[in-house]
C-alpha cells in the first residue's frame, strides 16, 4: 500500500519547494516516511501524518528561524 498525495497536496508541496520552505530532499523524506505509516499502520496514520507535515512546513514559512539554534558550521582541518 502507498499514500498517495492529492492534486492539491502535490501542488501545495512543490509550491513550498518553489519557494524554499521544503528543501526537495525533505519533500522527498516526507513522502517515504508517509509511505512507511501507509505500509506499515495503515492510511489514516499515514494521512495524520501528512497533515501534521503540512502544519509544520506552514509553520515554517511563517517563522523560518523557529527551532532551536544550530551552531555555526565551522570548518575545521587536521
Amino acid at each position: 500500500m502507498q499514500i498517495s498525495l492529492t492534486p492539491d497536496q502535490q501542488a501545495w508541496i512543490k509550491a513550498r519547494v518553489a519557494s524554499g520552505v521544503i528543501a526537495s530532499a525533505a519533500a522527498a523524506d516526507a513522502r517515504d516516511i508517509l509511505t512507511f505509516l501507509s505500509e506499515q499502520s495503515g492510511e489514516r496514520t499515514a494521512s495524520k501524518y501528512a497533515a501534521l507535515f503540512e502544519r509544520l512546513y506552514d509553520r515554517l514559512e511563517v517563522f523560518p528561524a523557529s527551532g532551536t539554534p544550530r551552531p555555526a558550521r565551522v570548518r575545521t582541518f587536521v
